[in-house]
């Protein structure tokens, strides 16, 4: 936000008329944070572009324009017409040069470098910059609902990046199309990994991807076989996954959790089907309640006993 000083009533502040006062709030913290994280420097190294402006700065300026409350990634142009640009972006650049038309080519050539290899390249500068614990990483999906029809997503050959269709809607929105995306993190929800995936991905299979491999990931960050703890929800017990665990979890563990994992599974399509204890009708929270007892049991042994390669 900024604010002219005129005619000002109160003496003492005549050396303020005339000038542009900026209010950032917290903007001007979490713009230190990205200079830390060489940010921009290391997109710039990553994304080859032509453009002008620098793909570094265009990803900068849409994290602090996130920050500041708007969620629309667009009219960026707007929201620094009332910041101090150089303050937050570390040089001076034009407000115009961050319209759409210039966002959206970088976008682009962020695109065509690869949103995981960058993902990836700030996850090792933030562990290593912060001092973040990595020897327990968590990993998990989550669904995005988008509106339209996307129709090149139907196609035979559909464009590059994941397929916009219908699948299982995390957050209930089974009649919306969507994608889904996985990030794998560190030390209070840091990602040192994250890519987008197809909207009708499954969560066991894509366990099974990331499992074969984490354990190059996490080489970046100097641990190897049996140096770090990979945590899971259920979607993870199932016999492909755990054999790509390998010896890291013993045979008896594996058995363990695949019963629990197949009876957790049964009791909650029977809750589906409206049954419980083989009464129809029954009470269709008590499966649910008893799914989730399962698979922190799961969880908990996984925590103990996985140390992943």
């Amino acid at each position: 936000m900024t604010m002219e000083v005129g005619n000002l009533p109160f003496p003492g502040f005549e050396v303020l008329s005339g000038t542009t006062l900026f209010s950032h709030g917290h903007l001007a913290i979490a713009a230190a944070y990205c200079r830390r994280l060489d940010l921009a420097k290391r997109i710039d190294q990553m994304v080859p572009t032509r453009m002008n402006l620098r793909p570094g700065l265009v990803v900068q300026a849409m994290v602090l324009d996130v920050l500041s409350g708007r969620t629309p990634l667009y009219r960026v142009e707007q929201f620094l017409a009332g910041q101090d640009v150089e303050l937050l972006l570390g040089e001076s650049v034009p407000v115009h040069a961050f319209n759409d038309t210039n966002l959206a080519r970088s976008l682009d050539a962020i695109f065509e470098a690869g949103t995981s290899n960058i993902v990836t390249e700030l996850g090792l500068r933030a562990t290593s910059a912060f001092g973040l614990d990595a020897t327990v990483v968590s990993y998990d999906t989550t669904s995005t609902s988008v509106w339209g029809d996307y129709r090149d997503c139907e196609l035979k050959q559909p464009p590059p990046g994941p397929l916009v269709t219908h699948g299982h809607s995390k957050d209930r929105r089974p009649d919306l199309k969507q994608f889904m995306t996985e990030l794998l993190c560190v030390d209070r929800g840091v990602p040192i990994f994250g890519r987008t995936l197809d909207g009708n991905s499954s969560d066991k299979t894509s366990n099974n991807q990331i499992l074969t491999r984490i354990g190059s990931i996490m080489a970046r960050h100097g641990l190897g076989p049996g140096a770090f703890v990979y945590v899971a929800d259920a979607a993870m017990v199932t016999e492909k996954n755990l054999a790509a665990v390998g010896p890291n979890v013993g045979a008896d563990d594996q058995g363990r959790a695949q019963e629990q994992g197949v009876q957790m599974d049964r009791e909650y399509s029977r809750s589906r089907r409206g049954t419980h204890g083989g009464v129809p009708g029954a009470d269709r929270n008590a499966a649910p309640f008893f799914a989730e007892e399962q698979a922190m049991e799961v969880w908990r042994f996984l925590q103990q006993a996985a140390h992943v390669r």
